[in-house]
Order: C-alpha cells, then sequence, then structure tokens
C-alpha cells in the first residue's frame, strides 16, 4: 500500500527548482517543490512539500481498505507509517534548517494538505481520523548541490539538530511578543551549546560538565576552551572566539541574569537583534571546531577575521 504525506509551507526559496532527499534506507521520499500562483489558496513565498512511502499491511487490512475504500489511522499499523512519515519530515527539516542557517522562528507549515493512502500510487484517498501535528521547525534554501549533498549526508547519517540550535530556534519564535523570553532562550542555548560541545571534545569530562553546576560561560571560554583538542582550527589558531563575540556573551549572560532577577523591564529591539545573530554565529563556530567542516560557512566573516588575524 502507498501513503503520502503533504504540507504547504511558507518562505520557501527554491527558485524553479524541485528539491527531491531520502530516508537513510530510501523508503521514504521528500520532495519540495515552489507552489504556483494558480493553486488553490495560494500566498507569495509558498512551496509543497511531500513525503511518500510504499508499506505493506496486513492482508485483511488491506482487503478491508479495498472492499470499503475507507482507511482509518485509529489501525494501529497506519498510525504506525503516519507516525514514521512524520519524523522523517521533523528531523529533515531540522537537519535542513541547521545547514542552511536560515533566520526565523520555528513554524514554516502554513497548511497542512492531508495524510493519503493508495492501492495503486494512482487513485489517492485520505485516511480517515487523521489529527495535524504541528511542526516546530524552520526552512531554507536548497538550490546549491553542495548544500544538498550534505544534507543528504546527515540524513544517512542518521544525524539530528543540535539541541543549542532547537533552543535558540525558541528564542526567534519569542522574539515578537517577548523579548525577555528571547534572551533568555538564547543565553541557554549559548551555555548547552557550549557544555555539550566540550562533553564531546574530552568525553572524560562530560559527567561533570553534565551533572555539577558548571563555572560562568565567559570564564570557560577564556580558561577551558583554549585548551581542548579541537577537529578543526582557523588557520592553524588555537580554539578562541573573538574579543568582540566574548564581550557580547558577558552582557548578554548579564542581561539574562538582570530579566531573571526583575531587574530588566524592557528591551532594545538592536540588543535583541544583536544577541540572537551572535549566539547563531557562536554556535556555528562551536559546530565547526567540532567536524563539522560546513559550519564554517555560517560563520560570519567578521569573526573568521577576527580568529584568523591580519
Amino acid at each position: 500500500m502507498f501513503f503520502k504525506m503533504t504540507y504547504v509551507t511558507r518562505d520557501l526559496d527554491l527558485g524553479n527548482d524541485e528539491v527531491t532527499l531520502h530516508s537513510a534506507d530510501s523508503t521514504i521520499e521528500l520532495t519540495w517543490r515552489k507552489r504556483t500562483a494558480g493553486e488553490k489558496h495560494y500566498q507569495s513565498g509558498d512551496g509543497v512539500c511531500v513525503a511518500s512511502c510504499a508499506r505493506k499491511l496486513s492482508d485483511r487490512l488491506e482487503e478491508e481498505a479495498r472492499n470499503t475504500g475507507n482507511l482509518s489511522i485509529k489501525k494501529e499499523s497506519v498510525d504506525e507509517v503516519h507516525d514514521e512519515m512524520y519524523r522523517f519530515i521533523a528531523r529533515t527539516l531540522r537537519l535542513i534548517r541547521w545547514r542552511t542557517n536560515l533566520s526565523g522562528g520555528h513554524d514554516p507549515i502554513r497548511l497542512f494538505l492531508g495524510f493519503a493512502w493508495s492501492l495503486d500510487s494512482v487513485d489517492w484517498k485520505e485516511v480517515l481520523d487523521t489529527v495535524h501535528l504541528e511542526l516546530s521547525v524552520d526552512l531554507v534554501r536548497l538550490v546549491r548541490p553542495d548544500i544538498r549533498s550534505s544534507i543528504e549526508q546527515l540524513i544517512l547519517e542518521d544525524q539530528e539538530e543540535p539541541f543549542a540550535h532547537e533552543l535558540l530556534r525558541e528564542a526567534y519564535s519569542y522574539r515578537r511578543e517577548s523579548a525577555r523570553s528571547a534572551i533568555v532562550f538564547a543565553v541557554a542555548a549559548a551555555e548547552v551549546g557550549f557544555k555539550r560541545f566540550v562533553a564531546k571534545m574530552a568525553p572524560d569530562t562530560s559527567w561533570l560538565i553534565e551533572n555539577i553546576p558548571s563555572p560562568p560561560l565567559v570564564l570557560m571560554l577564556k580558561e577551558l576552551l583554549p585548551n581542548l583538542r579541537v577537529v578543526y582550527r582557523i588557520q592553524g589558531t588555537e580554539p578562541a572566539v573573538p574579543a568582540s563575540m566574548l564581550d557580547g556573551l558577558k552582557k548578554a549572560v548579564l542581561l539574562r541574569n538582570q530579566i531573571v532577577h526583575g531587574r530588566a523591564e524592557s528591551i532594545k529591539n538592536s540588543t535583541l537583534n544583536a544577541t540572537l545573530l551572535l549566539v547563531r554565529d557562536f554556535l556555528y563556530l562551536l559546530d565547526f571546531y567540532a567536524g563539522t567542516s560546513w559550519a564554517a560557512d555560517n560563520v560570519t566573516p567578521e569573526t573568521i577575521q577576527a580568529l584568523a588575524g591580519p
């Protein structure tokens, strides 16, 4: 039996290209294309994301679907297919946003168009009793072949978007309704990102890093980071963060502390935006040091130049 799951996405800039990706076992295919103005409920920037697969259900269930023309997600095996496809879509979109360094909040989904089944992959019918689940993810510009290739490799390696990047997306999602919450999440992302980076670079310290209160972030960046054995370096220099980044993180931590103690009543948009951009730059720098070579593409030229020296 064949299944497909379809979403309308917003802000998907693919030009006229169509992108196709596959799960690690090649059993699920996921495609994106630009939506055309003639399609129902069209809005500028729309794209269409479709996941499809073939699955063998029990002979009894397939015969029942054939005879009645109905199939319900309340059937356990159908629900399992739905869950498998949903999880692949969610993970793939998270990998895409991590790889492409896309700004923005969580939700790229504008419309849920359905979960459908077919006996021949030609005549499609909606699966009954389906409840739409929102995806908390962002999208994407995939035109460059090297980006597509690296995303495919991330899928094959069964990788996930780092949790710190997810926290930063939480910060972006709050930036309009609550600048203070956005700052708290952004600083948490920086702290979590560095702790997990240290645990990866120095596995013997992982229990301490995860279970014992850590020294302040800025202190660890000054004293601990240069002594870690990283995978990649910027032009052979020791691992470090630029002085401007260190100063920005120090100010962000101080502001976060003022917020949680009720001493920061208002935050300027310029301060919020600068903090979000700073933490994003910091997390990609850590990704690069930890062995993700393409992460250097998402580190700002100013940071690269400051670390590389004259």
